[in-house]
């Protein structure tokens, strides 16, 4: 490990960087529950529908919109 000390330590000096990913796992999250409640459609056809309303909610949610709002 003393070896590799500056190697691992090389991210400390940098100012206002995450240390993690959570934004990026946030986002796979939602692709993943879409991918396990996507084995339920019956058609094809309800599969593109579906893919484009959990498309259309992730990018309202992304812009901070209310996806609910556009309905009206």
């Amino acid at each position: 490990m003393l070896r590799h000390w500056t190697k691992l330590t090389l991210f400390l000096p940098a100012v206002r960087r995450a240390l993690d990913n959570n934004v990026v796992e946030r986002a796979l999250k939602k692709a993943i529950l879409h991918r396990k409640n996507a084995l339920f459609y019956k058609t094809m056809n309800g599969a593109r529908v579906g893919d484009l309303f959990m498309s259309l909610i992730h990018t309202c949610e992304l812009n901070k919109v209310n996806p609910f709002d556009l309905c009206d």
